[in-house]
């Protein structure tokens, strides 16, 4: 039955003549015990099914009415969308650490700074780090990026080009360990 409401994407509040239709046509089979009220709402995304969400008693007939169907499928949108958001921010994190491992495992020296004149890092991977001589990033982290440059000049270039052009390819500059 859970499967129909999952297939389906509809509500459904059964009853016992809705459930041996249903058996007739060959849409659902009993398994488990059987219950005389049983209601089963769709967890919706606004893509898919993702579940359904059910309750059921074991021993009262007609438990459910229609007004408990529209509030169910109230609560099972709010799941619904919870559980979206939490698969989305997952994806997130699982992404965020794709990129940080990819970066932080290249054998070339990648880093972020600010790109104003003198500029702070932000970060850098361990292989820039090691480049440099930083032993820490807190270290990194309170060098100003010029003390890098063998000529400061070429840091205002670089910046005044980062900010005009929004991004760099093909500049080469001369950096000290």
């Amino acid at each position: 039955i859970t499967h129909y409401v999952f297939r389906t994407g509809q509500p459904l509040l059964l009853t016992a003549e809705r459930f041996t239709t249903l058996v007739a046509e060959g849409e659902v089979e009993l398994i488990g015990t059987d219950s005389p009220s049983w209601l089963g709402v769709p967890l919706q995304t606004a893509n898919e099914t993702i579940g359904v969400m059910v309750v059921q008693h074991y021993e009262e007939a007609n438990s459910y009415s229609e007004q408990d169907v529209a509030f169910f499928a109230s609560i099972a949108g709010q799941i619904a969308m919870a559980i979206e958001r939490k698969w989305s921010e997952e994806k997130l994190r699982e992404s965020e650490e794709r990129y940080r491992s990819l970066i932080e495992n290249l054998p070339i020296g990648v880093y972020r700074n600010t790109p104003e004149p003198n500029g702070r890092f932000l970060m850098a991977n361990t292989t820039f780090m090691r480049m440099f001589g930083f032993n820490s990033e807190r270290e990194l982290k309170s060098t100003p990026v010029t003390d890098l440059y063998m000529n400061p000049a070429e840091r205002q270039m670089f910046s005044a080009y980062l900010l005009a052009q929004g991004s760099i390819t093909g500049f080469e500059m001369r950096l000290k360990k």
